[in-house]
């Protein structure tokens, strides 16, 4: 199974946590498209770059908000799912 890296904002720079662990900084660069012929009309390709990774403090830190917005985005969509059959949430649960 192919495991595609999990990206995080933090503190307003893009990050991509590999599944091994590696935090490295990443961004998007827009290069033209050629494939050996000319290119009149100007097209261009997005390409995200991963650059060198971070510190060991850094990368924990950053892996940690990516598992925090994760969670948050699960019970986000368990209570959305919940909704969407008729139910309301109380102090005694979903009723």
């Amino acid at each position: 199974m192919l495991c595609k890296p999990c990206r995080v904002t933090f503190e307003g720079i893009r990050y991509a946590v590999a599944k091994d662990g590696t935090v490295r900084p990443t961004r998007i660069i827009e290069e033209p498209m050629t494939d050996g012929y000319a290119n009149p009309t100007g097209d261009t390709c997005k390409t995200r770059v991963y650059d060198a990774p971070v510190d060991a403090e850094r990368a924990t830190r950053i892996r940690h908000e990516a598992a925090r917005q994760r969670r948050n985005r699960h019970v986000r969509e368990h209570k959305q799912a919940m909704r969407d059959l008729g139910l309301t949430h109380t102090p005694f649960g979903w009723e």
